[in-house]
């Protein structure tokens, strides 16, 4: 009998050997199954703060959008008003241009008008002091007297 039971003796022995195994491949696998525990929760929390970053990186993104929109219709009014300040410009400079062509055609005009008029007033001064003289009948008596010989 001491076989049967050196037998039963060595089965239990064994189961026991084993039990004490799988409770340190258990408490082995319990170990690991919480450091995939941590690690799921760690990195959930990665992903939530990335994406938090994701959304705070999107909004500056679009705040950027936003600015070089707001510069880019400024630059295109600041460059319109400079286009339509130069145009101006050009445009007076052009008609000062013409006009001062048009200021020499009047001056030589002018000019000649001036002439004109000078000598017109010289003949009227000559005209009316030769009336004068000969109006009155002075003159002619005066050139009588002369050309009758004293």
């Amino acid at each position: 009998m001491t076989e049967v039971g050196d037998g039963m003796y060595e089965t239990v022995k064994k189961h026991s050997e084993q039990i004490g195994d799988l409770s340190l491949g258990f408490g082995i696998h319990t170990e690991r199954l919480d450091n995939v525990e941590l690690s799921v929760a760690a990195l959930k929390e990665s992903d939530l703060q990335h994406g938090e970053q994701l959304r705070q990186l999107s909004s500056q993104y679009t705040q950027i959008q936003n600015t070089i929109m707001t510069e880019n219709r400024d630059t295109q009014v600041m460059f319109k008003d400079h286009t339509e300040k130069m145009y101006e410009i050009v445009r007076s400079s052009v008609s000062f241009k013409e006009n001062a062509e048009e200021r020499e055609a009047n001056a030589e005009k002018r000019k000649h008008d001036y002439k004109v008029m000078k000598w017109k007033t010289v003949v009227d001064a000559a005209t009316k002091l030769i009336l004068s003289l000969t109006a009155s009948g002075g003159f002619i008596y005066w050139l009588i007297e002369k050309a009758g010989g004293n």
